[in-house]
This record gives C-alpha cells, structure tokens and sequence, in this order.
C-alpha cells in the first residue's frame, strides 16, 4: 500500500522534499531537449542519485526494491510481453508469485503500464522497484538472447526435418548467425560481470547456463534441447575440438576479442546421462598478473612475504583447495622477481598464462614429459628458480625439495589445508625428515573471501553469534559494529571482488629441529601461533574487522581451520 498519494512519480519527489518546483522545470526542459525518460533525466541533472531514488521510492511507496543483476528471472514469464512493450515501458516480467505475475519496473507509478500488462497477460500484476539501467540491460541480455536462440531453434529443425536432404553440414550450421549471437552473448555478459568460468550443463529438455563469479555461481539462461545442442557444438568448433565425438571427454582453447579485449578461454566437455557438459575458464591476464601490495596480504605478512620470496634458494609452498587463488599469487610472485639477471623456469598443467622473460613448460604425460622428467631437464638448464606447477606424486616431491637444497629458489603447491599440514604432507609422500626440514624455507595458506561492496555497505551491532565465533578463534569478542551489504544493482547479494586472506609460516630453527624429530602438524602450528604467526580465520577476521568482508564469508572458507 503506497503511503503517498500521487499518481506520477514528479509529484511524489515534489511531496517527499526531494525536488523544488524550480528543478522540476529545469528538468522538464532537460528532458524535452534530450527526449530520456523523465527519470533518466532526473538523474543526470545531479540533483538525486539512482540509489537514492530508487530507496525514496522504496520508502515512500511501500513496494520492494529487486537487484536485476543479482536475480534469477523466471524464464516462462519473461516473455509473456512483447519486447516491444517491455522496451516502451520501461518493464520486464520477472517472475510469478502466489498467482500474480511480478513486474519489474523503474516507474512503479506509471498505471498505464500496469493495465496494459495485466491486459496482455490476463493476469493480476504485482509491481516491484527496478533500476531503469538494470531493466534495460535485463531486457538487452534477455530478449537479445531469447530471439538468438529462437532463431537458432527454428533453424535446427528446419535442419533436423530435411536432414537427408540438407545440403549443409553441422559445421556449417553453427556458424551460422543466431547460434554465433547466442554463444557470442554468453560470454560478453560472462566478460562484463568479470567471471571467472561459464558452465553449460545438459538437463532432460534443455540446458541451464550458469557463470561463477567472485566463486559463487549465478543463474544466466536456460536453453531449449535443440539450442543446447547447437551452442555445444559452436563451442566445440571455436575451440577447435573434435564435433563428432561426444563419448569421451575434451579439451580445447579459444582465444577471441571481447569489448575491445583479447580473452583466453580454456575448455572442457565431459559426456553426461543427458548430453555434453561444458565448462569455459575465463583467462584474463590482468587479472592473474597482479601487484604484490593487490594480492590481499595484510602490511605484516606483505613484509615476510617479501622477505620470504628474497632467499637465494630453498623450498616455498604455497597450499589450498582448488579455486582459492594460488595461481594468481604464484604468477605475480614470479612476475615481481623476474629480471634480466635471473633464469627462471616453470612446469605447468596447462599452461594458462604466457608470462614475459619467464620460460614456460607444457607437461605431457603421453609422450613421458611429465613433472618430474621435465625437472630432471631443467636442472640442466641453468636455472635461478624453479616454479613446479604441483607436488603430484614423491618422485617430484623429492626432486623439488633437493632442488631447494642445491642452489635453486623452488615454488610449488599442494592441497592442504593450512600451512603446517604442508610439512606433513612431504613427509607422507616420502620425503626424508631430514631433506624436509634443511629445504623448506616458508609456506604460505591461502583462501578467497569475497568483499563487501563498497556502495552498499553498512553497519550492524554484533550479537551472541559472534561472540561463539570470536571465542572459537582465541579471540575474547567481537567489536561491537561489523559491517555487511545490503545488496545494490552494481554487486551480487552485497559482495563484489574478492581478496585473499593468508596464513604465513617461515620455517625457523626450532622449527627444522621438530621436523627433523617427527613432529605433528598441530605442534608446528601451535609454534606458529606463539611465535605470532595468525592462522588463517583470524587473518580473515581481522579483514571483518577493516570492515573489507562479512563474518560470514570468513567463516564459510576459514572456520575449519581453526
């Protein structure tokens, strides 16, 4: 029910306070000149901004806001309007709720619209508040892609019915424009929302599209059976992938302009019960290739990381689940020291990014180039550093660790969950103690959180879940304001970006001596923590604290290694 009484949205503004007569007019004239909308206008004359309006009218009115950006359309009800109305209105269908069509609108005061939607659709219709920037683009993405993917369909059973006779072959078929447009939307909307994969999974009629971004993944499209199968198939095509065959998992890259940018994608299908799964890592090389100060590490741990990364020689790991950014921290380290004076070699599966001054190897197991023959071959070459892509197996363990010893700056990976486990793990695959505890100069824990958006972000009064949080980190308790986001049509769900939280261990005397004697992964850690070194969930709830991420977000990738 709406608490002002007005029938357009300049009379609204006029009895909250927001505008004066006097602006009125000028906007009017404004907006008679540049022919936008009243409230686009109203907006670039800076008297009010879109987040402002967009909360007076949620405030005054007493209809919710909905972030277009960060909402699931309901794809049956989206075209129940002809583009053309969604388009003149300013409107988009989003969903049905209880009965009722929901309708996403900038102008919720515009009756017109309301009538004439429910008159189209034969249904009552409930209005919700939506940017006129996000509806546009909602209506861009969705239309553009529906019409694509019409296009598309009609064209594959045309194909289909005439299939004996057809003159083209699947080949020819998707590269054809509509499929072409549809693939091509895919990914410029997975380029603009910065994500860094796009999956293409296969259901019983159809396929749903999802994109991962800042790790989560978000709803995109949900293609009919006879488009899936074409979209598939241009993929297979533009990564130069073998069609026909549809048994046996592939791999395949593309390289393409994107917005006036180059963008490198790995690909990869997988056979399912219901068709070919496929899965696009997006390959941005700025944003792997970053600055040591934009990796996340706090001033404390920056400065004995840099010292870390300064030894002549030795062993430095870096751990953690797939998906948590050892990459990008492995290739800007090496970025940050290389130079004309150092030989630095690195052992890769796959190779995703082409580094400057730095001499890249492509494992090959086929052929028998695998880590460990290719590290015999280079210790031959000469090398400054060495980064092995991963610790797979003890043969490449082993050489890695002497190759720590003699000489070489060693970098690698493994999968465990904090930094002590690390020691551990080289020694469970077969590393003498002795060789472990001599190489091993530092190891670093790493994890993403994603941060909170800084447009929407507010305080909020900490209670008793904190509290039980902060007492299972050692930590007394919580401050009493955190903070959080709300949720704005520029994030997703209150987050946007992510930073990296560490748990950093330089491996000291005392600490080689308890290696050497057999030590427990709960001992080096205890050390750690009384030599002063934080562990990784409150390293995270120091970023809580900055007001850089929520409580949540810390605890959902930190709080079992506590």
């Amino acid at each position: 029910m709406a608490k002002f009484k007005v029938n357009k949205l300049e009379d609204l503004l006029l009895e909250a306070g927001i505008i004066s007569s006097g602006e009125l007019q000028l906007i009017k004239i404004a907006q008679k000149k540049s022919g936008q909308s009243f409230m686009r206008s109203l907006i670039e004359s800076n008297i009010i901004t879109e987040e402002k309006l967009l909360e007076t009218l949620e405030t005054h009115l007493g209809i919710p806001y909905v972030d277009l950006f960060n909402y699931q359309l309901n794809p049956q009800v989206v075209t129940l309007i002809p583009q053309t109305m969604a388009r003149s209105y300013g409107v988009v269908l989003i969903d049905r709720q209880e009965g009722k069509l929901i309708l996403a609108m900038a102008d919720p005061l515009n009756l017109m619209a309301l009538e004439d939607v429910s008159v189209v659709t034969k249904e009552i219709i409930e209005p919700v508040i939506a940017s006129e920037s996000a509806i546009t683009y909602t209506i861009n993405q969705y239309y553009g892609l529906q019409e694509s993917m019409g296009q598309a369909s009609l064209e594959h059973e045309i194909t289909y019915a005439a299939e004996e006779e057809s003159p083209y072959t699947v080949e020819e078929l998707v590269v054809d424009a509509p499929i072409v447009k549809v693939v091509n939307s895919i990914i410029q909307k997975a380029v603009a929302e910065k994500a860094s994969d796009i999956h293409i999974e296969p259901t019983e009629n159809g396929a749903k599209v999802r994109m991962r971004v800042d790790g989560m993944l978000y709803h995109l499209i949900s293609p009919p059976l006879e488009t899936r199968q074409l979209i598939v198939s241009r993929i297979k095509i533009m990564s130069d992938m073998n069609i026909a065959e549809k048994r046996i998992p592939q791999d395949g890259q593309i390289k393409m302009q994107v917005d006036g940018r180059t963008v490198n994608m790995r690909v990869s299908t997988m056979p399912t019960v219901h068709g070919e799964r496929v899965v696009l890592r997006l390959l941005e090389k700025d944003r792997v290739i970053l600055p040591l100060d934009s990796i996340g590490f706090t001033p404390s741990n920056n400065a004995v990381f840099r010292n870390l990364i300064g030894s002549s020689y030795g062993l430095i790991l870096l751990t953690g689940p797939t998906g948590c950014g050892k990459t990008t921290t492995l290739y800007s380290t090496l970025n940050h020291i290389s130079s004309d004076k150092s030989n630095i070699i690195t052992i890769e599966d796959p190779v995703e990014y082409r580094l400057d001054n730095i001499n890249q190897v492509q494992v090959n197991p086929k052929i028998g180039l695998t880590f460990a023959a290719c590290l015999r071959a280079i210790l031959r070459q000469d090398p400054d550093v060495i980064m092995l892509g991963e610790m797979r197996d003890g043969e490449t363990a082993d050489m890695g660790t002497r190759a720590g010893l003699t000489g070489h700056l060693v970098f690698s990976t493994l999968h465990t969950n904090n930094a002590s486990q690390a020691v551990i793990r080289l020694l469970e695959m077969g590393v003498p103690h002795f060789l472990v505890s001599a190489s091993l100069v530092g190891v670093v824990a790493q994890r993403l959180v994603r941060k909170i958006c800084e447009y929407c972000r507010e305080e909020y009064v900490s209670g008793e879940k904190e509290k039980l949080i902060y007492r299972a980190a050692g930590i007394k308790k919580p401050p009493l304001k955190l903070f959080r986001g709300k949720g704005c049509r520029r994030c997703h769900g209150g987050y946007h970006g992510r930073t990296a939280i560490h748990e950093l261990q330089l491996i000291t005397p005392e600490m080689r001596e308890m290696i050497t004697a057999g030590t427990t992964a709960a001992c080096l850690r205890e050390k750690a923590f009384q030599m002063g070194y934080n562990n990784l969930l409150q390293d995270g709830l120091g970023r809580v604290e900055e007001g850089v991420t929520t409580l949540e977000e810390v605890v959902r990738v930190a709080f079992d290694n506590i």
